[in-house]
């Protein structure tokens, strides 16, 4: 995966927030409706803005996302 962003994404302007805190071994900030300003993840859905709910990512699915509620 790095390999490929060094080619394709070398400023990592397309990098996903999860992808950069998993990938740095960094630990993630839980505090309510974190997903207005994507700088967090979430562990129940009360981190989570209305509209939204907390599921776990497909890609890390370690780590729990904001995903809009599907209607």
């Amino acid at each position: 995966m790095v390999a490929l962003q060094n080619q394709y994404d070398p400023a990592r302007v397309f990098e996903p927030t999860l992808w950069t805190v998993a990938a740095g071994g960094q630990s993630y900030v839980l505090k309510p409706k974190c997903v207005l300003d994507r700088s967090c993840f979430c562990q129940d859905d009360t981190h989570c803005a209305d509209g939204f709910t907390c599921i776990p990512s497909a890609a890390f699915p370690q780590f729990k996302a904001c995903f809009p509620l599907k209607s």
